[in-house]
Formats: structure tokens, sequence, C-alpha cells
């Protein structure tokens, strides 16, 4: 490999807390970097567990940690303090939890040489959890975005015809970026704790001059068994609405202001939001529909098909609203926990069951009509079968949603 001419300093920051025992294999995939120019920022935010004091013993042994141990006040909290005690050139996030291939650095490093641009995704990742590693490709090919083409990234970012349809993914472990756009235009408000990521992305896309995108599945999410015991926090209401105010208030106010485009997707991103954070809030999309699933009317009988973080919420949002029945919660790993009482079953019980629709409720367009054409296959009925409807998630429909201060489940 040709030598190196620019070799930045990178800052990666770690935030921790309670992690004990993922902690020490997320430091040393950063120590054993094959690119050794690296500055080691770990937050500690007030853990109880020991993982603080891991952190302590990787800076005493090596200078290229700093450790920073402060009171819990969370995740944007947490990298912000990163971010202001970092000094490098680009900042890097890796959650604590998680841990990257030897290479990853380097990998952005080489893509520096030529030019510097102020953001750089990274594409792909590896899903770790229960012992199973899955490649998650993002379908794009290298190439760059300057000046007026940086426009380009946002349709890719977040399609402005579905919400669940995306290119670049709004996960800040996926993108590298120049520290002084972090410390000018990543400024989160840290009460929100659902789509932070997703907000902070598009914060700096908004300010950024160039882009650059290339392939690198060198990251490891691991998915631990209690994320997967979702918790429904009646106060994402409020952060919601911060959410959709900070983020349409700022392209409003960015150079892509008068995009039709620009503003379409930033509509369809705070609906991805929602529906990953207080589904109770999408139902307000209408009272006569099981928003955003026009086909299923007030009062249906549903299977909702999906066990993830989409598939909880909707539940969720039945339960406490009414208005629907829910026959069954369907998914293809039954391992994951009961919803709302529902226990997870699996698609062969699909037949025998007496239903309306069954709704798809999965954060990703490919994958939901990927189970929609394998459940057509097994001879269910296509007329029964519900997918998100992007056309429906426009902004009168976000108006209505956010329109009044107190929010009614229908």
């Amino acid at each position: 490999m040709e030598p190196l001419e620019y070799r930045p300093l990178v800052s990666i920051i770690v935030p921790v807390y309670n992690i004990q025992g993922y902690v020490r294999k997320c430091i040393e995939s950063i120590l054993t970097q094959s690119y050794r120019r690296l500055q080691i920022v770990l937050v500690d935010d007030g853990s109880t567990d020991g993982s603080g004091g891991i952190c302590d013993e990787y800076a005493a042994r090596d200078r290229r940690v700093l450790v920073l141990h402060s009171e819990n006040r969370g995740l944007v909290h947490a990298r912000k303090t990163g971010m202001n005690l970092s000094t490098g050139d680009y900042i890097l996030n890796v959650d604590g939890d998680d841990w990257i291939e030897q290479d990853r650095v380097i990998q952005l490093v080489r893509r520096l040489q030529d030019e510097q641009p102020d953001m750089l995704y990274m594409g792909g990742y590896v899903q770790d959890f229960l012992g199973r590693n899955v490649t998650i490709s993002d379908d794009f090919i290298e190439q760059d975005f300057c000046g007026e083409k940086v426009a380009d990234v946002f349709p890719l970012l977040q399609s402005p015809d579905c919400a669940f349809k995306r290119t670049f993914r709004g996960l800040l472990w996926q993108w590298c970026m120049r520290r002084e756009l972090c410390l000018t235009a990543l400024n989160v408000d840290e009460t929100i704790s659902m789509g932070e990521d997703l907000l902070g992305v598009w914060l700096c896309v908004l300010k950024a001059r160039s882009v650059r995108v290339f392939q690198s599945p060198t990251y490891h999410y691991v998915q631990r068994p209690k994320s997967l015991t979702w918790v429904y926090d009646p106060r994402e209401k409020d952060r919601m609405r911060l959410l959709e105010a900070t983020l349409l208030g700022a392209v409003e106010a960015s150079p892509y202001g008068n995009s039709a485009v620009v503003k379409a997707a930033a509509v369809k991103a705070c609906f991805m939001a929602l529906a990953l954070s207080d589904f109770t809030m999408m139902m307000r999309g209408s009272s006569d529909y099981l928003f955003p699933f026009p086909q299923v009317g007030r009062g249906s009988s549903v299977i909702v098909y999906g066990a993830g973080k989409v598939g909880f919420h909707i539940c969720n949002a039945i339960t406490l609203c009414g208005g629907y029945d829910i026959v069954m919660l369907c998914d293809r790993d039954t391992r994951k926990p009961a919803v709302c009482g529902h226990k997870v079953m699996p698609p062969s019980e699909l037949r025998a069951a007496d239903y309306d629709f069954i709704v798809i409720a999965v954060a990703y367009e490919k994958m939901a009509r990927e189970i929609k054409r394998s459940l057509v296959a097994e001879g269910l009925p296509e007329g029964k079968i519900a997918l998100m409807d992007g056309s429906v998630m426009d902004e009168a429909a976000l108006r209505r949603i956010f329109g009044n201060q107190e929010v009614n489940c229908v």
C-alpha cells in the first residue's frame, strides 16, 4: 500500500454506561487499530457497575485514552462532552457496547488523502446478536458530493416518498465528521432520547460542504438481550415535538430551505422517528384508520407482523388507545420477548388465525415488501396484508399529529 501523506488525528468518542460486560472488547478493538494516530475519549455517564473503573484501567495503560466521569445525563450529553474534549481533526463515534474491526480507521483515512471532506459515510455493518453475525449491506457506489451536489445526499439519507426507505442510514457511528462541523452543527437537545442520531446527522449534512461515501462493513453493532425489552415513555411526545421543530426549523434556515425534495425528506424523517418512539402520536394522523395503513379501518382485527421496535410500538399504541383488536404478534424469530401480553408466534400460525389484516411492522420498506411477498407465496390473501403507505405521511398529516399541545390517541 502507498504511504499516507495526510495523517489526521482521529478522535473516537465512546459513551459508556453500565456495560461492564462489553466495554473491554470495545476499547481493545479501538486500541488495536492498524492506524495508530488516535485519541480515544471515554465518557463514563455515571456508571454504577464498574464500567468507569475499566475505562480508568485503559487510560493508565495507553496515553491516547482520555476518560471523563460524569453524573448520568444521557447519551446526547455524553457524546457532546466527548466532542468538546476531543482535539482531533475528525471525530468518529463508537458505542461502548459495540466494537470495530482492525482496519476501520485506516479505511477512512485513506479516503482523506486527496481531499478532506467534511463528512464520510461508512456503509454497511455487522449485526451481532446471540452468537449470530449478519452483515447489513447498503446499496450504493463509492462517490463524492461536493458543493451544490450535497443536496443529492438528502433523498439518499431519507426518501422523500417513503419514511421507511433510505440508502444512507442516520446512525452517527456510521459517519465520520470534521471536528469543526460537529462543534457547530451537532447541536441536539439533550432531552431527546429517540431519534437523536437521525437528527444529529441531518444537522451536520445541512451544513456540510462535502460528503464522501464508501462501503465499510467493519462496525459490529451488538444487540444485547436487554435492549429488546422496549420501554414506552410518555415523555417521548414532548421530545418528538422538539425533534420535529428542530429538524424542520434547521431545514428552513439552511440553504435548502426552498427545496421541496429536502423538505419532503425531512418530513418523512420525522415520521420515521415517530414510528420508532411513540406510535400513539402516529395514530393521530387519522381517526378513521390505523395510520399509516389506510386499508386498516377502525375496529379491524389485526395481526402485527414484526416483534422489533416498530411492532412493539404499534402493539403498545393499540393497547393504550383501543380502536383495534390485536389477534396475534408474529415474527420469524420467536425468541423475542412477549409484547403487551402477546407471545411471539411463528408465521406457520397465520393460516389458522381469524383476522381482518396482517400489519407489516418493520422499519424498512424493502424488508416489508419481502415479507409480503413471502406471505403471498404461502397462500395468504394479498388483500389482507397491509404495508405502511408513504403517500399519507405528508406534511398535512404531520401538522395534525403535532397540532395540539395535548396528544390523545385518536
